[in-house]
C-alpha cells in the first residue's frame, strides 16, 4: 500500500507524539510497516521544515532536535520522488496540487489529511484522499 501523509499530520504527530493517539498511531504504523510504503515529496519535506519554523508556536513546542529526527528518519524510510517542474490544477487550493499530483503520478492508494479543501475531494482516479480517522480503520482492516 502506497500512502502520502500530508504536512499538518507529521505537524500533528509531532505535537502529540507522547500521546498514542489516532495520529501518533498513523505515523507510527506507516512509518514502520513494511506492507507500507510511505512516498514523501522533496516538496513536502519543505513544507513541513517552513511551517514548523515559520510558526512561533511551533517553535516553541517543537524541539529542533524532534524536527531533525522526523526529517531524517522520512528521507531514510519514504521513497522521495523526483521534484515536480510543473504542476497542473487540481484543487481549490494550489499550495496542494503537489500532493495530488505525486500521488496520481506514483500511484498512491491513500493520501492522508486534514485538510478539508482536500477531504472535499475524496478521491482523483485511484487515488482515495482520507482523514487520519478514516485511513486508520484502513490500517486496522488492512493491516490488522
Amino acid at each position: 500500500m502506497k500512502v502520502i501523509l500530508d504536512a499538518n499530520v507529521y505537524v500533528s504527530y509531532l505535537l502529540g507524539r507522547r500521546s498514542m493517539g489516532s495520529v501518533t498511531q498513523v505515523v507510527e504504523t506507516c512509518m514502520a510497516n513494511p506492507q507500507i510504503e510511505l512516498i514523501v515529496p522533496p516538496e513536502l519535506l519543505d513544507e513541513i521544515r517552513r511551517t514548523l519554523l515559520a510558526k512561533p508556536y511551533l517553535r516553541s513546542r517543537i524541539s529542533s532536535e524532534d524536527r531533525t529526527n522526523l526529517h531524517d528518519a522520512l528521507v531514510l524510510i519514504a521513497h522521495i520522488p523526483t521534484p515536480l517542474a510543473e504542476i497542473l490544477p487540481l484543487s481549490r487550493d494550489p499550495k496542494d496540487d503537489y500532493l495530488l499530483a505525486h500521488g496520481l503520478i506514483e500511484q498512491v492508494d491513500y493520501l492522508v489529511t486534514g485538510d478539508d479543501d482536500l477531504l472535499a475531494l475524496q478521491r482523483i482516479d485511484d487515488l482515495k484522499i482520507v482523514s487520519v480517522p478514516s485511513f486508520q480503520s484502513v490500517l486496522h482492516n488492512e493491516i490488522g
